[in-house]
């Protein structure tokens, strides 16, 4: 671009310099912000593999792990947090509260940090209006559970997968794939195949195919529409209208919509033969630096809450000290130590007697 003599003493002048000065910094804060924050319109892999995950309109989310694990999303630390029990499904309400079907197939609400039995034989459930459950049972039934009145009532039908619309009738996937509403007394067969189905708050209805796409219900049409995915899906749910959570085939877990910091996504790379499939588990590709510390063992157990425990000569046990940065002396004699989800050191004494400590004592 060629400039004249008397445009260049025109852009030289203070007011013309100011100007691209507040432009430099502005366009500078502009980038420090959007470096903080992931751009919450694009598909934002999340730490950590998934089989099933549940999340509420206010951002509060629920998965499951290969191996039943249950995981809350924590959005102030953006991390998952491990939670108790063994678990084949889970939902969340709008508040927030937990509900999941166990591998033994128990119904059960997650209130003051612990799970308590609403009934048996479930397979997968649901959550409706009211945040009545919608259950599918080990034989294929249906029955709905009355929160308010705490009581089952059984509903015609029968269901793998199922969810509730916005206007309360029931929506299921067969053990086949077939896809199928209720309306009224009699329920209607609809086009297309599905693995698994979800419904917002705003009465968006969507499905994943058996070949990992992605659809959306078309009322004007009665049909499918295809939304463009850049993964092949396992699941998915949707959490509002502008949030939407996913696994890919491989169980990793996508979510689009969500405000997030540039934590939250690390690592970016794919997941290596090290990771065990724990939501809350990341990747670090890092070299290793081991440095040796005081002390002998021939067994080490570590905590999800950091508490490390050492097993030494003898049957005596260690418990590790940030502080001394040495293995302290804990009270017992054991052949095999290991801790539980929340730090409490479990182990097998002579003679094979289980016991387990609960912070004052062995039991």
């Amino acid at each position: 671009m060629f400039y004249s003599p008397d445009s260049l003493l025109e852009m030289s002048s203070p007011y013309i310099l100011r100007r691209a000065l507040l432009g430099l910094v502005l366009t500078l804060l502009t980038f420090s912000v959007s470096a903080q924050t992931i751009n919450s319109a694009a598909w934002v892999r999340l730490p950590g593999q998934a089989i099933e995950i549940a999340a509420s309109e206010q951002g509060e989310a629920a998965a499951i792990d290969s191996s039943n694990n249950v995981w809350r999303w924590d959005k102030k630390s953006e991390k998952w947090r491990s939670l108790p029990g063994k678990f084949s499904h889970i939902d969340i309400t709008d508040n927030g509260q937990l509900w999941g079907v166990s591998i033994d197939g128990q119904v059960l609400n997650y209130q003051n940090r612990q799970w308590t039995s609403i009934g048996t034989g479930a397979s997968n459930l649901t959550l409706g209006r009211n945040n009545d459950l919608v259950v599918a049972t080990n034989t294929g039934s249906l029955a709905r559970y009355l929160i308010n009145e705490r009581r089952w009532e059984a509903i015609d039908g029968s269901a793998k997968d199922l969810e509730v619309a916005k206007d309360g009738w029931i929506w299921t996937i067969s053990n086949k794939g077939i896809i199928s509403r209720q309306l009224g007394d009699r329920w209607i067969g609809l086009p297309g195949r599905a693995k698994d189905i979800s419904i917002d708050e705003s009465g968006r209805i969507l499905i994943v195919t058996p070949s990992g796409k992605l659809k959306q219900w078309d009322p004007q049409i009665n049909d499918w529409i295809t939304i463009k995915l850049p993964f092949s899906a396992q699941t998915i749910e949707s959490s509002s209208s502008n949030t939407l959570w996913a696994t890919n085939q491989q169980g990793i877990i996508f979510v689009k919509g969500l405000a997030l910091g540039e934590e939250a996504i690390k690592p970016k790379e794919p997941a290596n033969k090290r990771s065990t499939g724990n939501p809350s588990q990341t990747v670090d590709d890092s070299e290793y630096k081991f440095s040796l510390v005081q002390g002998t063992g021939l067994d080490l157990s570590i905590g999800l809450d950091g508490s490390i425990f050492s097993l030494q000569s003898a049957g005596q046990l260690g418990r590790w000290s940030n502080t001394d940065s040495k293995f302290n002396d804990f009270p017992g004699d054991l052949d095999q130590i290991e801790l539980d989800w929340n730090g409490r050191p479990w182990g097998v004494g002579r003679g094979g007697a289980l016991y387990r400590h609960d912070g004052e004592a062995w039991r």
